[in-house]
């Protein structure tokens, strides 16, 4: 699933990522429990630059589905 981990949601500054797990965690053992998702993104590199890729867990509440765009006539 492609995500967008920057909690703006509008179309400007999405950051796509892949969603690849979930999981509950206890946060400070204290049993208060959240999930998170384990996100995979690539940073779009700058002139001359190579990509950066980069992983880690967010919380849920910063995950949202990235809603499809139609593809243009010339791919």
């Amino acid at each position: 699933m492609w995500v967008d981990v920057t909690g703006r949601w509008d179309g400007d500054h999405r950051q796509p990522g892949l969603l690849v797990m979930w999981r509950r965690y206890d946060r400070g053992g204290r049993g208060n429990f959240f999930w998170q998702g384990w996100v995979v993104r690539a940073d779009l590199p700058r002139e001359g630059e190579e990509p950066t890729l980069t992983h880690s867990w967010v919380d849920a509440a910063n995950i949202r589905p990235v809603s499809p765009r139609p593809l243009s006539a010339a791919g």
